[in-house]
């Protein structure tokens, strides 16, 4: 017996270049498709080996059967994202994913979260941007919170002392106290 797609997807275009993809495939015995919320409902009854969806139609992620689903989307969202591998999504992948990949879904790892070529770089910047310091603030005092508020905002070592009217050599201490209570200890020291 072949296997079932549902591409559930509201946008005329993508959806016959998704058809196209796997109509290709040997592999598949019959692609359903979706447009709206109602008609996913309704196709998931039937079992599909993979649904191919796009997040604007996921109300519940946690409707969608783990280890056959996988989110595309337009733009990527990090809740979404974060949800997608918590229910066990085979992926979560821009618009844009090469063919190939959209293939390869069909027999993935066991286990494996694919992240589409086009999401990873946004993935990155998002924990470059996010994880300067990444502080659990119930452990700092009020004045290492001050310190770090400083830092993060890219003001040195010198000006941090004067503004807080403390000498360098106390600074330098909640510096060090800071980095052992952070998960982030180089970027502290750094400064």
């Amino acid at each position: 017996m072949g296997l079932v797609v549902l591409i559930a997807e509201p946008h005329d275009i993508l959806r016959a270049g998704i058809r196209a993809i796997f109509a290709e495939d040997t592999r598949v015995e019959a692609i359903l498709e979706a447009v709206n919320e109602e008609e996913v409902t309704r196709h998931l009854r039937k079992g599909p080996h993979l649904t191919i969806i796009n997040q604007q139609l996921i109300q519940n992620m946690s409707c969608l059967p783990p280890d056959k689903f996988v989110v595309l989307t337009h733009q990527p969202d990090l809740e979404m994202l974060k949800d997608a591998f918590k229910y066990k999504a085979r992926g979560y992948l821009s618009v844009n994913t090469p063919a190939d990949i959209l293939r390869a879904l069909l027999h993935p790892l066991e286990g494996a979260f694919f992240i589409g070529p086009m999401i990873a770089p946004w993935i990155m910047n998002h924990i470059i941007e996010n994880s300067h310091f990444a502080i659990q603030d119930d452990l700092l005092t009020p004045r290492e919170k001050e310190v770090v508020g400083l830092l993060r905002e890219g003001i040195d070592r010198s000006s941090i002392a004067r503004k807080l009217n403390i000498a360098e050599t106390t600074l330098k201490t909640h510096m060090k106290n800071i980095s052992k209570k952070t998960r982030s200890l180089e970027n502290v020291e750094r400064y």
